[in-house]
């Protein structure tokens, strides 16, 4: 097996294919599964809009698995299954729609995350605010987003659009750091397959903010040939929020196959992954994406 090239980005040098699957077999043989719903000490999991992919805004009609038109729809099903609360975007609501969700979250006693859009020019400023005001209007205190959007290795093909793409994105991140602290409402930056784990924490240290912080994903990073162990290492001091999820590897002909699996069949440590979220943030949700 040919040997991966190094980071186009930087000069820090990646695992090999065989060497990355073989540290991450042994995590995974390292699991005790029946251990991992313990890990959350019956702490009620949230969940994040994206795991009902296809049921949200679905245009088709199903008895047993009926669409989700909005997060009054998602938040209500997730009480019947017994989720402590969800992860949603907030794009799109008005005031009225604002009241309804804050008395429905208050009602069934859950707790409401949002996710936002990262402003990518100052004219995107005033729409931003205004989400950030109508979400803490309806009880939401951290606000999930991404820098990128598309995955990095996919998006940037080059070190000067990487080097473009930071740039642009500390300009604006210090932009927004006012409107959060004005509001005192939290901005949680996940790892998105965009940042990896060491230039997400300088990014945090650049800005030093108390609502500035992280949504770490427990397998993201595995994309961009990283240790989930490393990741949390560098990423928990400021986690803000969480993305759960359980994640397998295998060898490919061109790399190694990613996959989500169900949680305790892969290779993520889950527990250490958990209690290190708590020991640096106690009041942390766990979203199961």
């Amino acid at each position: 097996m040919e040997e991966y090239k190094k980071n186009p980005f930087d000069s820090y040098p990646l695992n090999t294919r065989r060497k990355f699957i073989k540290n991450a077999s042994l995590g995974l043989m390292a699991m005790t599964i029946p251990e991992f719903p313990a890990i959350f000490d019956n702490t009620k999991l949230g969940i994040v809009v994206h795991s009902y992919g296809k049921r949200w805004h679905a245009s088709h009609q199903s008895s047993d698995y009926p669409g989700f038109s909005d997060a009054s729809d998602l938040l209500a099903h997730c009480h019947a299954i017994g989720a402590g609360g969800i992860q949603v975007g907030v794009d799109g609501w008005t005031e009225d729609f604002t009241k309804k969700i804050r008395d429905q979250r208050e009602r069934l006693d859950m707790y409401l995350e949002g996710s936002i859009g990262m402003p990518k020019k100052e004219t995107e400023l005033v729409d931003f605010e205004k989400q950030v005001v109508l979400a803490k209007e309806a009880g939401i205190r951290i606000l999930r987003t991404v820098s990128l959007g598309p995955r990095r290795y996919e998006a940037l093909h080059s070190r000067e659009a990487f080097l473009t793409f930071q740039k642009q994105a500390i300009h604006m991140l210090g932009k927004t750091e006012g409107i959060l602290s004005k509001h005192k409402v939290k901005l949680a930056i996940e790892n998105h397959k965009d940042w990896r784990a060491h230039e997400l924490a300088q990014l945090m240290k650049g800005i030093s903010s108390e609502w500035v912080g992280v949504t770490l994903d427990f397998g993201n990073s595995i994309a961009l040939m990283e240790q989930p162990v490393h990741t949390l290492q560098l990423l928990a001091p400021y986690v803000f929020s969480t993305h759960v999820k359980d994640m397998a590897v295998r060898p490919y002909p061109e790399g190694f196959q990613l996959s989500e699996v169900p949680l305790g069949e892969g290779l993520i440590d889950l527990k250490k992954i958990v209690n290190t979220c708590k020991e640096h943030n106690p009041s942390i949700t766990f979203n199961l994406e």
